[in-house]
Order: C-alpha cells, then sequence, then structure tokens
C-alpha cells in the first residue's frame, strides 16, 4: 500500500469537495429545469420583471425555503397553477418575495388582473403558510416542537441536532 503525504491527502479532499459541487450543482440545475417546466413562476425575474438572460438554473424561488417544506410548498403551487389556468393568468403571475418568517413560509406576489384570481391563491398562500408552521422543516414530518429565538418548527427526532432552546407545539 503506498502512504499518501498530507499534501497529498489534502489535494485529493479538495478535489472531491470541488467534484461533489460539481455533481451537485448538475443534479440542481437538472431538477430545476423539471420543476420550472411544470410551475413556471418559480423562476427568479429582474427587479423590471424581466427575465434574466444568464439564468442558468441553479436556482429558484422553492430554494429559499427549509428542505422540509419543499413537497408541501410544491403541493400547495400546484394547486396555485389550476387556479391560474382557470383565470388565464399563468404567465402574469410575479413571485416578488419566497421566506420563511416566523417559523412558516411566506410567498409574496404581484402581477395579476383578476381579483378572484388574487382572493383564491392568497387564501392557498394561508393555507401553505399555517401548514409549513406544523411540518417539521428538516424532514417535511408532523411538528412536534418548536425552536425559540430563531422561530422553526422541527419533529422529535430532529430537534435532537439542534442546539439552543425550543418548546413542545401546543395542536
Amino acid at each position: 500500500m503506498i502512504k499518501k503525504t498530507i499534501v497529498e491527502k489534502a489535494l485529493i479532499r479538495i478535489l472531491y469537495s470541488k467534484l461533489g459541487k460539481v455533481v451537485n450543482n448538475w443534479f440542481r440545475r437538472r431538477r430545476n429545469k423539471k420543476l420550472l417546466e411544470e410551475l413556471p413562476f418559480l423562476r427568479p425575474l429582474n427587479w423590471d420583471g424581466s427575465v434574466d438572460t444568464s439564468y442558468d438554473y441553479t436556482w429558484t424561488h422553492l430554494d429559499n425555503f427549509p428542505r422540509g417544506w419543499h413537497k408541501l410548498i410544491v403541493k400547495y403551487l400546484r394547486e396555485v397553477k389550476t387556479v391560474l389556468v382557470r383565470y388565464g393568468q399563468l404567465n402574469k403571475l410575479i413571485i416578488v418575495e419566497s421566506k420563511e418568517k416566523w417559523g412558516e413560509a411566506r410567498i409574496y406576489y404581484s402581477g395579476l388582473d383578476n381579483s378572484d384570481c388574487y382572493d383564491e391563491i392568497d387564501e392557498i398562500f394561508n393555507r401553505m403558510s399555517a401548514e409549513s408552521g406544523k411540518t417539521c422543516c428538516v424532514c417535511g414530518r408532523k411538528a412536534e416542537y418548536q425552536t425559540l429565538g430563531w422561530i422553526l418548527p422541527f419533529c422529535g427526532k430532529c430537534i435532537k441536532r439542534t442546539s439552543g432552546r425550543n418548546c413542545k407545539i401546543e395542536n
């Protein structure tokens, strides 16, 4: 067996680290292209609402949320798409901001012409926010605990990996 020097070991670690990032970005781009075919309004836009010509599919609005909420959010975004198609507003929805706030998923949007469409989408996003606050942000299971300070919901298994104070969620 050939003994590797410390420098050789460090170079191998760096190579694997860089290779891992390349592979991870390739999978992320592939996932995002597929996601944007189904839900085109997740594509990030410039401040003036125009499409960025240098967009490389490494990021969508879904990436602003913890991984454990992704399935939940996509489920509600599919409902939003159904409403948009019904009102003929699919290409008009602009997601202005997407974020976690007070332990819930929030999506702020604009660009629609129809107030009935706005009302239905508001109702869908309100349900999404409420359900995300009861869903573990790491794994997607039902949340049992909530951290104090920076508020995030966790299941009993994932809360053990967090440091700091937490409390039991009252249902």
